[in-house]
């Protein structure tokens, strides 16, 4: 330890020490008034270690502390003002330093603590509206929008032309989002200060928010940044879309989508613009409501191809609006399973929002042959049948309940189960009778089940209770298509294009039409294989090939066709040849069908034929027919020269898709004198019925007789026979996707046939059919076979192919 010595003092060899006197203590008022000045000066850290120094060396004196807090605020030092701040009762306090405290408390977002402030100060000071402006800005950042609110009005009262005031209730009423509230109040502002730029903020993001954007464009202030302008444009595009997207649904002409075209159009347009900017955050939004804008008009594949230059633009997925309507272009351009991914997704955290985009879901299920998760999709779903259903007196109907309960009938009709499907509309029906959308769907499900005019009458019920409504007109076309009303049918279609132009359904039912305008080919061939004795009047080996070509419909009713015939068979002495060709007309009305025909038959002459059906209803139909030379008379007759006409009377009752029964008479006239009567009867019932298998029990019951003998002749001729036979046909879907389809049938055949003289023997069938339709307008066939019966007493197989070709062109 160093010892200084006073002047004078000795050590202890008697010399005098050097006086050394210590460094004077500054005064204290000195070192305050360097502290004021280091922080006029601009050094604010320099002025507070000489204030913190101070307030430890005189914790009494509240002075060193109100300064030291005064500087930290005022330097941004907020932290160490409040942690001197919080150990002090704020009414201590001068006002400047409480002024100060409060700001800090306010920075670092302690509202509780700067609100008690700013109440002491107001309560001091109450014709300062500083402190009162400070509460409002606090409440403000508390999130407290409502409250600073009514302080501001309260303060404005005060003050009515302070500027501070002014911009404060207008930053509240901003912060709240009563955009109504903000609207009114920017309007007393500015008719008391026109040209206030906080009033005139307001009053443009007040229009904006409520929904007008024009109206706030017409008043957008001058100094409107960049990203902000970009973002007005786009909801004013935004807007215009949703008007335009009510005008096309509420719209039955072509005109309806002049406004939506036009959005569209400004949309891609802002797009480019703003992405040549590189203002990509609002272009992306611009791009989104592009794509459901497209989706909306129904250019969906521009809707898609939009949406994918979208995602190739960001990471981030583009919005859930977005996702829903190009799941509904995928959808609608006939790609289920990309619908249904998109969809699933988008809905997964939303399952109860959206219900159009939840019934789109359900269809991509349905179109991807997920028939038994669309079933339990639709049924799951849940819409109450009253919106506000709590409430007698403010309730409304839900426009989503019917809507769902109309799926899920449709989900059985759609599903082959037709029966239920019906059942359960009719009984909407019930409840509902002047809804278009059942009845309309009660309609479609009545032509799926083979009833064309009942679902006729019903579309014209629909019209006739609303002429504009065109989903019955395009059901009005569907069942005249289907019972050969060809004119009406056509006008139907031409009036719902109209109304529909680019839905799928109105293109739908144009290429059916194109389809039923087009030439016709049908070929059916059989090649056969049977066993027997060499004496059997059948032949070893057997074939056929019958081809008909038909024009274009001619006055809508009528066709022209041409028929060639080949057939041929071995016998053992001969292996006779028959060849036929010729032409006809057919003829088609809504009751009436018929055909007449003529042809030269190889050696032996000119032949004719004629048919006639008459359909008086959905379940009736009774046929009738002659030919003077059959073309499917024995070829063991025909090479011995014996032909024989054919006369044929008919009758079929079907109920439905599920169920029928026919019964036919005729009679061939050979002209070897013998004439053969048979009667059939049968009945066939569907057991099973779903999308992918069906199983149809069918009995058939036969008998016939002939006026000569079986030994007179030289073709099988018993003189009298009758079989009764039971067959389970089976059919699978191997796939079903809209045009094209694979399906396998087969047909397991049992029974008894009996024969005089000859006793009984029983009757077997196998038989194994594949259908193929590449497209709608093409359909193959191809079908093996084996079955085992007797013929005079002798048991006789036959293996035979079959093949079927139906072309359009």
């Amino acid at each position: 330890m160093t010892h200084v010595a006073a002047a004078g003092e000795q050590n202890s060899l008697g010399t005098e020490w050097r006086q050394e006197s210590p460094p004077p203590i500054e005064a204290e008022g000195v070192r305050h008034a360097r502290a004021l000045a280091a922080s006029r000066e601009g050094r604010p850290l320099e002025a507070m270690a000489l204030l913190e120094t101070l307030r430890r060396e005189h914790p009494d004196n509240l002075k060193y502390t109100a300064d030291f807090i005064t500087i930290a605020a005022w330097a941004n030092q907020n932290q160490q003002a409040v942690a001197v701040g919080l150990d002090l009762s704020p009414a201590s306090l001068p006002s400047y330093a409480l002024s100060a405290l409060a700001k800090a408390f306010r920075n670092v977002k302690a509202y509780d603590k700067a609100l008690e402030c700013y109440e002491i100060l107001a309560h001091r000071q109450p014709q300062d509206l500083d402190p009162a402006l400070g509460k409002i800005h606090t409440l403000i950042d508390a999130g407290q929008g409502r409250n600073a609110v009514q302080s501001a009005r309260k303060l404005l009262g005060q003050a009515p032309d302070h500027e501070g005031a002014i911009a404060a209730l207008m930053r509240a009423d901003e912060q709240a989002g009563n955009w109504i509230e903000a609207l009114e109040d920017s309007e007393v502002i500015l008719k008391r200060h026109p040209k206030n730029p906080a009033a005139s903020r307001l009053r443009f993001l007040a229009l904006w928010r409520l929904g007008a954007p024009h109206e706030a464009a017409r008043r957008q202030p001058a100094d409107l940044e960049r990203q902000e302008s970009a973002a007005l444009a786009h909801d004013q595009l935004a807007f215009a879309v949703r008007w335009s997207r009510i005008a096309a649904e509420e719209g039955s002409t072509s005109q309806r989508w002049q406004g939506l075209d036009q959005a569209i159009q400004g949309l891609d347009g802002l797009a480019n613009q703003l992405e040549a900017e590189g203002i990509d955050n609002v272009a992306r939004r611009v791009r989104a409501d592009e794509v459901t804008a497209l989706a909306d008009r129904l250019r969906m594949a521009d809707s898609i191809a939009t949406y994918r230059k979208l995602t190739g633009q960001g990471e981030a997925p583009p919005p859930l609006h977005a996702r829903l309507a190009v799941a509904s272009a995928y959808l609608h351009q006939e790609n289920p399973e990309a619908a249904r991914e998109l969809l699933a997704t988008a809905l997964a955290n939303e399952p109860n929002g959206n219900f159009s985009s939840r019934l789109d879901f359900f269809y991509a299920l349905l179109e991807s042959e997920r028939y038994d998760e669309a079933l339990a999709y639709i049924d799951a779903q849940v819409q109450p049948e009253w919106l506000q259903g709590d409430n007698l007196q403010l309730r409304r109907p839900n426009p989503d309940y019917p809507r769902l309960m109309v799926a899920r009938a449709l989900a059985r009709s759609y599903t082959e189960r037709l029966a239920e499907g019906q059942g359960r509309l009719e009984a909407l029906k019930s409840l509902a009778p002047a809804s278009t959308d059942i009845g309309n769907s009660l309609a479609a499900t009545y032509q799926m089940r083979g009833w064309p005019r009942r679902a006729e009458a019903d579309y014209e019920w629909l019209l006739g209770g609303n002429p504009d409504y065109p989903w019955a007109r395009l059901g009005l076309y569907n069942s005249r298509l289907a019972v050969a009303d060809y004119q009406q049918a056509e006008q139907d279609l031409n009036a719902t294009e109209a109304a529909l132009p680019g839905e799928k359904a109105a293109q739908r039912a144009r290429r059916d039409w194109e389809t039923h305008r087009l030439h016709e080919l049908r070929l059916e061939a059989m090649f056969g294989n049977s066993s027997g004795s060499t004496n059997s009047p059948l032949g070893t080996r057997d074939s056929s090939i019958d081809a008909w070509l038909y024009s274009q419909p001619i006055a809508y009713q009528w066709r022209l066709f041409g028929h060639t015939h080949y057939s041929t068979a071995s016998f053992p002495d001969a292996a006779p040849v028959r060849t036929a060709a010729g032409g006809g007309l057919e003829y088609r009305s809504r009751q009436w069908q018929a055909s007449g025909e003529a042809y030269a038959l190889r050696g032996d002459g000119a032949a004719l034929a004629a048919s006639a059906a008459y359909l008086p209803d959905d379940h009736w139909r009774f046929d009738g027919g002659y030919s003077n030379k059959a073309l499917d008379a024995p070829l063991r007759a025909y090479q011995a020269g014996v032909n024989a006409s054919r006369t044929n009377l008919g009758a079929t009752y079907r109920w439905h898709e599920s169920r029928s029964t026919s019964l036919s008479w005729e009679q061939r006239d050979f002209s070897d004198d013998n004439r053969r009567q048979s009667w059939s009867a049968a009945w066939t019932e569907r057991v099973v019925t779903g999308p992918r298998y069906k199983l149809d029990l069918r009995g058939d019951y036969y008998t016939s007789s002939n006026s000569k003998e079986a030994a007179a002749v030289n073709y099988f001729n018993p003189s009298r026979d009758r079989s009764l036979s039971l067959t389970f046909g089976n059919e699978w879907v191997q796939f079903h996707r809209y045009d094209r389809s694979l399906k396998h049938r087969l047909d397991l055949g049992v029974g008894n046939y009996w024969q005089e003289n000859y006793g009984t023997g029983p009757l077997h069938l196998v038989r194994y059919e594949m259908i193929y339709a590449p497209d709608d307008r093409t359909e193959l066939r191809a079908g093996i076979s084996y079955s085992r019966r007797p013929y005079d007493g002798e048991q006789t197989t036959l293996q035979a192919l079959t093949l079927t070709a139906n072309w359009r062109f």
